[in-house]
C-alpha cells in the first residue's frame, strides 16, 4: 500500500509540473481567442466583415 501511495504522489507531482509548463500556452490560447472575438466584433460593428472565400 505504501508503494501505491508513493506512486500516486509521484504522478501528482509530474502532473503539476506538466500543468505549470503548459501555463504559458494556455494563457496565449486565451489571449488569441479574445483577440479573435474582438476582431470579429469590430469588423461587424464597422460593417467590414465579409464572408470567407
Amino acid at each position: 500500500m505504501e508503494n501505491l501511495n508513493e506512486s500516486v504522489v509521484t504522478v501528482n507531482k509530474c502532473l503539476q509540473e506538466v500543468a505549470r509548463h503548459n501555463l504559458d500556452t494556455e494563457v496565449l490560447a486565451q489571449m488569441w481567442e479574445s483577440y479573435l472575438r474582438n476582431a470579429e466584433f469590430n469588423l461587424e460593428a464597422t460593417g467590414q466583415k465579409k464572408e470567407p472565400l
